[in-house]
């Protein structure tokens, strides 16, 4: 398993379309971040959209006005008014703070690379296991493919968490025996700790107990 900083992305969006302006995105501290921007003429409301791993933060999109301050409008001319249009002057950069993580430090991205299984339980009176693997954390679920006949599968399977989600401080490994009649049979469970393995940066491969 690995980890690294979950990727933050943000939009600046009026009348319903995405400004051709990115703004630029500077670290501030730990989850903190400045994001620096041209906000549309004055006198439209627009929207920011703030994602983190993907996913909006709480909040997202925030809803903005442009407001005629004139402090904040570069170029000359009558006030409110440019090229003989009112409220399009051009406009000097904003800046706005965005917290994607308020409450942890830990706040980013787990990687975990599930290789294989050996030595499972025999849940079949005749025959061998169809095993796969599903890893969880909070609402994200992932799922290997199933690998027949054998108590030694091996998936080779990645799968990239953002972590923490909805309060889950574990990632958890359920294995099952794939039956075609009948529910699927449990072969066991691994359990790893997200604050483990972010303390440690990154978790060299190993046996865990089922």
């Amino acid at each position: 398993s690995k980890t690294g900083p979950a990727p933050i992305e943000v939009e600046i969006e009026a009348d319903g379309k995405v400004s051709s302006r990115k703004p630029s995105i500077a670290q501030a501290g730990p989850g903190l971040h400045d994001v620096t921007y041209v906000p549309p003429p004055v006198g439209q409301p627009y929207q920011i959209g703030v994602k983190y791993g993907g996913e909006d933060i709480p909040g997202s999109p925030f809803e903005m006005s442009s407001n005629p301050d004139l402090d904040d409008v570069t170029g000359s001319g009558t006030p409110g008014q440019q090229n003989g249009k009112s409220g399009l002057q051009d406009r000097k950069e904003s800046k706005i703070g965005v917290s994607v993580n308020p409450d942890s430090q830990n706040l980013g991205k787990i990687h975990v690379g599930l290789i294989a299984a050996k030595d499972l339980i025999k849940t079949d009176l005749v025959g061998k296991s169809d095993p796969y693997a599903i890893l969880s954390h909070g609402n994200q679920k992932f799922k290997t493919n199933t690998v027949k006949n054998t108590q030694n599968p091996e998936w080779n399977y990645d799968a990239d968490f953002n972590v923490p989600d909805g309060g889950d401080n574990t990632i958890k490994i359920d294995l099952f025996d794939a039956d075609k009649f009948g529910k699927d049979k449990s072969l066991g469970s691994a359990i790893i700790d997200v604050d483990d393995v972010m303390g440690k940066g990154i978790v060299p491969p190993g046996w865990y107990p089922l």
